[in-house]
């Protein structure tokens, strides 16, 4: 069953181009004002709603902000579609509790794209919520003298053996939860990003944010919100309690600590991983090299052969030719001695290649000895390793835009 999508947006041009692309997958619905727009939130239930921001009376921000007051459409998805393009404008989309932020003008394909991505999260969204329903009869016990300091020990302690990133953020997400805060973290490694969420789930524009500010300063915070950037890694933090709370300060201070030993730990296991690429690829060097001489040696063996056998050949016939010439007996023993003596001549040097190519063969040997010691070296180097690029990346990473309707 496809979503139901509530457009609001007082340009008419708009409305009639969503209708032809969108309109086609998904059941649409108008609204052409923010009054209009909470009318028919009220009476079409939509799953999504597409959201202008430069409306009359009532902008899209001051709409979203009455959504996200009604608990009845906590699980609507908002995306704003705007001319605004600044930093600070996406921003305070996100504060007012925004899932997505897309400029205008935009490709049809890219809002198709981000409608399917939010689908996904709404799906996994009610997978959660049903599970939390169902673990509220049997709630964790939580120890009154669990120290919060000492988590940040443990944890810092727990992660100098792991080499896999997952693992390393399934612990970071274990600790902020048993905090109760929500987190969403990115990965930058080998000009790629890797996103994580503490639920699983990451709205498009918490990615946006992340990538945005990934070369800001250490910490950035806006509202309750509170980023923590690190060249392998930035964390967002969604719930920072309030700064005159005593949590606010511990926090501050510890989740700083915290992501720059993951940091750290991951640029110990992206240095790990290029030492494995190398080693392996010196391997593959030395294989080729050793498959090389082997095609040597065999072309030189089968050619030597070839030639000892046509000076045999050539003796014998040479021979024969003397003999039936009518020359006198001491002119075909001075012919004879000189063609014997030349094609000797000429086995002694095939005969020394021969010794040549078993000289080969012993550096041969010893380049597949080589070999071995180096598989052996990367099978080890490979089994300590962290492989990052075969890390799962979170649903909704944006693609870039292909040619298409431009709205």
């Amino acid at each position: 069953m496809s979503s139901r999508i509530l457009l609001i947006d007082d340009d008419a041009i708009v409305h009639k181009i969503a209708q032809r692309q969108i309109g086609k997958e998904y059941e649409l619905f108008h609204a052409y004002s923010a009054k209009e727009g909470l009318e028919q939130l009220t009476s079409t239930k939509p799953d999504l709603v597409l959201l202008d921001i430069e409306m009359p009376e009532t902008n899209g921000y001051q709409l979203c902000k009455q959504i996200r007051a009604d608990e009845q459409y906590d699980n609507v998805a908002i995306v704003f579609l705007s001319g605004k393009s600044a930093e600070k404008d996406i921003m305070l989309g996100y504060e007012l509790g925004a899932d997505d932020y897309i400029v205008k003008p935009f490709h049809i394909d890219e809002l198709l794209k981000k409608i399917k991505v939010l689908e996904q999260n709404q799906s996994k969204n009610a997978a959660l919520r049903r599970k939390t329903a169902q673990s509220k009869d049997n709630p964790p016990s939580n120890s009154e003298s669990d120290n919060e300091l000492a988590q940040v020990m443990a944890f810092i302690e727990q992660s100098y053996p792991v080499d896999c990133l997952e693992t390393l953020t399934n612990q970071f997400f274990t600790l902020t939860n048993s905090w109760a805060l929500k987190c969403s973290a990115m990965f930058s490694h080998t000009g790629t990003e890797t996103f994580f969420a503490n639920n699983n789930v990451i709205k498009p524009l918490e990615q946006q944010i992340l990538m945005q500010t990934k070369n800001s300063n250490r910490i950035l915070q806006f509202g309750n919100r509170m980023v923590v950037i690190y060249p392998n890694i930035s964390v967002l933090v969604k719930n920072m309690p309030p700064s005159a709370s005593p949590k606010y300060e511990f926090y501050k201070t510890c989740l700083p600590t915290l992501i720059g030993t993951i940091n750290a730990k991951v640029a110990v296991l992206l240095e790990h991983q290029a030492i494995s690429q190398q080693t392996q690829q010196l391997t593959d060097a030395f294989i080729e090299i050793k498959d090389q001489l082997v095609n040597l040696v065999s072309q030189l063996n089968f050619k030597n052969g070839s030639i000892l056998k046509s000076i045999k050949s050539t003796s014998k016939q040479i021979d024969q030719h003397l003999e039936s010439l009518d020359l006198p007996a001491q002119t075909q023993n001075q012919l004879r001695t000189i063609t014997h003596s030349l094609l000797d001549n000429i086995t002694n040097d095939t005969t020394n290649a021969s010794s040549l190519n078993k000289d080969l063969a012993m550096v041969i040997m010893n380049m597949q000895a080589v070999v071995s010691q180096q598989q052996t070296l990367a099978k080890k180097i490979n089994q300590q390793n962290l492989t990052v690029n075969e890390v799962q990346q979170s649903p909704g990473k944006a693609d870039a835009p292909v040619d298409a309707g431009l709205v």
